[in-house]
């Protein structure tokens, strides 16, 4: 801040104290703060200083005339300060002229503000203006300026002291200060036009400032200042963080979760523009002395607008509905928050109307609670949902109240049939009111639902009752379920309760006396007190029931026995019975028959007891009335009729003997229930069975001991007894208890005789089913023989592909494989013959059905060996009279080798003749090359007829020899191929030992070498041809020399079809993979430089993939390189102006070979083509290493042909270095 100072008086008489000077300096400084929020600590102002300065004026005050006066001017740091309080006087050293300091002592702590306070906020905000704008602001170091400001303040708080300044100093200086203020406030008077409108474009609210309470979250509000003059505040709060953003006159907020029922505000406050800056206002006071204050910057004075935004839930519609999706009243609900860790906040509890109910819910996660459903319905389960940020659209949720249906069942207790004609009565639990009467008509009665509340109890009473059921005398409570069942608990959507009345259940039982027994057969009927039917049946064997509808609680009825049953007395008298109505249960009445008995026992001859027959009783019409098993106690006879006769017949035998064919009669006594029978005895004579087996040789008819024979029961498939050995000495008998007569039975060989097969077949036999057919059967039948035949064994070695003999192989048979294992004696050793079968010696005892094993002890040569163990069964059963031949196969060796390519194509010689060469070498039973002796077994040539022939190197001949065998491992060497192949890499092959693959095919593979040639120009252009004289087109003419000896190896020209089509020469079967070659161009090509020699071997050159035929090959390419001729012409002027014709004529030259004064070419300057500089392009006409003289022949009319030829020599090879082109100029003389 800049000060302005005037000169000092020189003396002490040139200064005068003016009466206001003497007046200021009865009074104290104080500086106040003119905004509260800025005042500093007491502590702040005790550390700052107020000093005085003087100044040397004239100027005329209050009237007095002008004069000289120094008067002072008051600073708080530096800081101008203006006096608020004219009455009061300086404290201490300040109240002299002499300039001074305020001590600390000299300040009090605040205690009274009057003279401040007492002051409206008009003038507070005036006096800090008119200080802003008053000394020390921009451009105003002038004192007139700080007495200008201190009589404005004065005139604002009341003061009576006042400057005149007959220069205008003063006055100017309060006029410029007051038009800076009244700006100032016309500045600060502007208020703010805020418009919130949505994303839509609708007003929400509008105003200086805005208090919105239903801002949505999720949504973007738009405030625009309709004024234009938001540019004049600055955003002095903004709760909205990042949320809110301000473009010019357009506050942008988003309302997010934070903002939930919450006040947010964005604020503006009036900007004032400061020059300068002075710091923090504050007031300068005491007690007893002159207040002042000092100002700071101007910040607006309490302009303060904004918009306060309060954030609302998104808009949901939650509907209860019934099961037709219609909106269900009367339901209490209570929605609820899902908070974070999983607790409920209660959101509001309502009841349900005919509509939806809306909500303004924060996103989030919501669970809607039924409390209580509306009547007639059943409690649904709590809905959670979970409400989305979508500010700009309703979302829409619903709960569905399942509708109670209920059903009243009335049915019988124990048959749960239906029951009509019960009355019954529902009664509410609570109010005892009955809401529902009916009678039953064998259907379900369908409750009204709007009568009834979910989780509710209700009473059924039934008031009378139908005949067959006991009247209900205890009430039925029903509990209505608060949720709706499951599915398996209803029928058809329906909850259906069963009313069940006790069925009247009486019952007969129809018994034998003796043993309890239920019987059939007896006539019954049951008849009231006045001798009605009410009920008749004949019994079954089962309890009968009387029908319940013919039955009356507190009735009597009578049972009454018509006709007993067969073999059973009836009984002496009817039986009684009264239902009784509290006995709810089922009563039996129980009816006992006696039966009626007799005996009969089965007697050998000899008069004992027989048991096992099996007899059948039949009564005079020959129904059969009884059929049991006799045993060693009297059988008795139930179900006979007293008096009549009966027949006893044997069915069957006991075991071990013949049955009796002969009926016999017997007739029961007559007699009562207390006179029972004697038991009746028949006797039948029984003949034991005899039955003998032996086993015999076949051939020999000798008895064989040592077989296990069983007796098979051919109806049951069952073994009867035990095993029979058979015996050298005669046969057995067979058990007759094991026989039973009229069955048959099978003869089975369980073992053979070492030695021996089983018997061919079972032997069959059927026993006599009586005596007298015993007695006709020849005796020499009841002894059952069973015949072996002898184990006979041939073993042929064979070859199993011819199945000739095999001589001289060792062989030797063992009996069980753990012999062949464990180095056991075998049973039989020898060596194969050539002519015929091994016979194994019949000292040799085998078993039939077991398991030999053979085992080769030593190959053959041209066979593997064969090292397995080969089993030989002996067959259970062999019958043919032939011994028993088998053989043993021994694979022969058998081993060819294919030379093919890598497309497994047979290779044998090349076009020019060459041919593959393999050698065989034996490394015996080891990898190692170096184990073969260096000495091929056999050398192979491709060229040989048989190999052509067959497609392969038949090694029969060595293996015969002996020269190749099972286990030994081979290398296959090749020692030089065919041309335009590789030379294979040696291959091992082993010889099996078990001779497990047929043929063995050694295939050895060749690599084809793949090498083409091609013509191309100095920028790898594919030449094809190029021109003769004439025109005709010929192509470029290639020969591949062998560099070691010089000869032609192949000569190929670029004009062939394959060239045509490939785009080079495949010249690979013209190769060897072990030779250096050379390429040259032989015939000398017009228009282009011949291309280099060029020297490569197979694996010297650079191989690319090239397409073939629409098949990818990998190629080492030769590309010769032919770069073309260029040489120049033009027609010049002597100045060397290029002349193309004239009058449309050009000039013709010829172009003329001088060795054969041939001409090659001709040259029109008008027609033929040329570059920007006049030159046509000859070189298609020239040879390299020839000189070219160029004639002109014909000139345009009006011109003669020019006398001079030009002349040009091509080089004899391109030279890149040297540049190429040649220009020819003929000039026009």
């Amino acid at each position: 801040m800049k000060f302005f100072k005037r000169k000092e008086p020189s003396s002490q008489d040139e200064r005068k104290m003016s009466p206001w000077k003497k007046w200021v300096a009865r009074i104290g400084v104080v500086a106040m703060a003119i905004a509260a929020t800025l005042i500093p600590t007491t502590q702040s102002v005790f550390a700052e200083q107020i000093t005085k300065k003087y100044v040397y004026y004239y100027a005329d005050i209050v009237g007095s005339g002008f004069s000289n006066v120094d008067e002072p001017m008051f600073f708080w740091n530096g800081t101008p300060t203006y006096c608020i309080q004219p009455a009061q006087h300086m404290p201490g050293p300040l109240g002299g002229n002499t300039g001074g300091t305020v001590t600390t002592g000299d300040l009090f702590s605040k205690t009274s503000l009057d003279s401040y306070g007492g002051l409206s906020s008009q003038q507070k905000k005036m006096i800090n203006a008119i200080a802003y704008y008053g000394y020390g602001y921009t451009g105003r170091d002038s004192y007139d300026y700080y007495f200008a400001a201190q009589t404005l303040v004065w005139e604002q708080v009341g003061g009576g002291a006042y400057w005149y300044d007959h220069e205008n100093g003063v006055n100017a200086a309060k006029a410029a200060i007051m038009a800076d203020v009244n700006n100032y406030l016309s500045y600060t008077r502007d208020v703010p036009n805020f418009r919130l409108t949505d994303k839509f474009g609708n007003v929400l609210s509008e105003g200086s400032s805005i208090n919105f309470d239903k801002a949505v979250i999720g949504a973007t509000y738009t405030i625009t200042e309709t004024k234009g003059i938001l540019n004049q505040f600055k955003n002095s709060e903004n709760d909205f963080g990042n949320r809110a953003s301000v473009n010019g006159n357009k506050i942008t907020v988003t309302i997010d979760e934070s903002d939930y029922l919450v006040d947010r505000t964005i604020g503006f406050k009036k900007n004032v523009k400061a020059d300068i800056d002075r710091g923090e206002s504050c007031i300068i006071y005491s007690s007893s002395y002159q207040n002042q204050f000092v100002t700071g910057n101007l910040i607006g004075e309490g302009m303060y607008n904004s918009v306060t935004l309060k954030g609302i839930g998104v808009p949901v519609e939650f509907t209860k509905k019934n099961e037709a999706g219609q909106a269900l009243a009367n339901a209490v609900m209570s929605l609820y928050k899902v908070n974070s860790d999983n607790s409920r906040s209660l959101v509001e509890t309502y009841t349900t109307t005919n509509s939806s109910k809306h909500f303004d819910l924060a996103p989030g996660k919501y669970e809607m609670i039924e409390n209580t459903p509306p009547k007639g319905y059943y409690k649904s389960k709590p809905v959670t949902f979970t409400v989305e940020k979508k500010p700009y659209e309703t979302q829409s949720f619903e709960m569905v109240d399942e509708p109670l249906k209920l059903k009243i069942a009335k049915v019988g207790a124990n048959t749960g049939n239906t029951v009509k004609g019960a009355h019954l009565r529902l009664v509410d639990q609570i109010t005892g009111k009955d809401l529902a009467t009916w009678v039953t008509d064998g259907r379900d009665y369908i409750v009204d639902p709007s009568l009834l509340d979910a989780d509710s109890k209700y009473f059924i009473y039934e008031d009378a009752v139908s005949d067959g059921y006991f009247l209900l005398e205890d009430r039925v409570t029903i509990q209505i379920p608060e949720y709706k069942p499951a599915d398996s608990e209803l029928v058809e959507d329906y909850k259906i309760y069963k009313i069940e009345d006790e069925e009247i259940d009486y019952r007969v039982t129809k018994v034998d006396a003796e043993t309890g027994k239920m019987i059939s057969g007896a006539k019954m009927e049951v008849r009231d007190t006045n001798n009605n039917l009410i009920d008749s049946w004949t019994t079954d064997g089962t309890i009968h029931t009387i029908p319940k509808d013919n039955l009356a609680a507190g009735r009597t009825y009578v049972i009454h026995e018509v006709e007993p049953p067969k073999g059973y007395y009836a009984i002496p008298s009817d039986v009684t019975f009264t239902v009784d109505p509290k006995f709810k249960g089922t009563y039996t009445a129980r009816i006992e028959d006696y039966p009626i008995k007799s005996s009969i026992l089965k007697v050998g001859e000899s008069g004992a007891p027989v048991a096992g027959a099996t007899l059948s009783i039949k009564d005079s019409t020959g129904t059969e009335v009884d059929r049991f098993t006799s045993e060693l106690a009297p059988h008795s006879l139930e179900g006979l009729v007293n008096g009549a006769e009966y027949t006893a017949e044997e069915i069957e035998a006991p075991a071990g003997y013949y049955r009796t064919a002969t009926p016999m009669k017997f007739t029961v006594k007559a007699t009562n229930v207390t006179d029972q029978s004697t038991p009746s005895y028949v006797t039948f004579e029984n003949i034991p069975i005899e039955y003998y087996v032996q086993k015999v040789d076949q051939k020999k008819k000798t008895l064989l001991a040592g077989a296990k024979l069983q007796i098979i029961d051919d109806e049951t498939g069952n073994q009867v007894g035990e095993d029979i050995a058979s015996k050298s000495d005669g046969a057995v008998a067979i058990p007759n208890t094991w026989l039973k007569a009229g069955k048959s039975y099978t003869v089975h060989e369980k073992e053979a005789v070492d030695g021996y097969y089983y018997a061919a077949e079972d032997k069959h036999f059927t026993v006599p089913a009586t005596l007298e057919e015993a007695k006709q059967v020849d005796k020499t039948e009841f002894t059952i023989t069973v015949e072996d035949p002898k184990i006979e064994l041939k073993i042929a070695k064979v070859d199993k592909e011819t199945g000739a003999y095999v001589g001289g192989a060792h062989l030797a048979l063992y009996e069980n494989l753990d012999d062949v294992d464990n180095n056991i004696d075998p049973v039989a050793r020898w060596t194969s013959s050539a002519e015929e079968p091994y016979k194994v010696s019949d000292d040799v005892l085998l078993k039939s059905g077991h398991t030999y094993y053979i085992r080769e002890e030593g190959d053959v040569d041209g066979y593997f060996l064969n090292e397995s163990a080969v089993p030989i069964e002996i067959p259970s059963n062999y019958n043919n009279g032939k011994a028993l031949t088998v053989t043993f196969e021994n694979t022969p060796i058998k081993w060819h080798i294919k030379k093919v390519d890598t497309e497994r194509n047979l290779l044998t010689t090349s076009k020019d003749g060459t041919f593959f060469t393999l050698e065989v070498y034996d490394t015996q039973e080891t990898l190692d090359d170096a184990s073969d002796d260096g000495t091929p077994i056999a050398t192979l040539l491709t060229n040989d007829a048989a190999y052509a022939a067959n497609g392969y190197f038949d090694m029969e001949e060595y293996i015969k020899k002996g020269l190749v065998r099972g286990g030994h491992h081979y290398r296959i060497h090749e020692t030089s191929a065919a041309n335009g192949y590789r030379l294979a890499a040696d291959q091992t092959v082993q010889i099996s030992t078990t001779g497990d693959t047929e043929t063995l095919v050694s295939v050895v593979e060749d690599e084809r070498i793949q090498v083409g040639i091609q013509k191309v120009d100095d920028k790898n252009n594919l030449l094809s041809t190029y021109t003769l004289l004439g025109g005709k087109k010929v192509g470029f003419e290639l020969t591949i020399y062998d560099e070691e000896t010089g000869n032609v190896v192949a000569t190929v020209n670029t004009s062939s079809e394959e060239y045509q089509q490939n785009g080079f020469i495949d010249v690979s079967e013209y190769l060897s993979a072990s030779k250096t070659y050379v390429v040259k161009e032989t015939a000398q090509p017009r228009g282009f430089y011949k291309a280099k020699d060029f020297t490569f071997t197979v694996d010297s050159l650079e191989y690319k993939e090239v397409d073939v035929n629409g098949e990818k090959k990998k190629i080492g390419m030769i590309s010769m390189i032919d770069p073309q001729m260029h040489v120049q012409f033009r027609k010049e002027n002597k100045v060397g102006d290029v002349i193309y014709g004239v009058d449309g004529q050009g000039f013709i030259f010829q172009i003329i070979d001088t060795n054969t004064d041939e001409v090659v070419g001709t040259i029109d300057t008008l027609n033929d083509p040329h570059n920007e500089a006049g030159y046509i392009e000859i070189g298609q006409y020239l040879q390299e290493g020839t000189t070219y003289r160029i004639h002109e022949n014909q000139a345009p009319q009006g011109y003669k042909c020019s006398e001079k030829d030009a002349f040009v020599t091509t080089p004899g090879y391109y030279i890149e270095s040297e540049g190429h082109v040649q220009n020819v100029v003929i000039q026009f003389d």
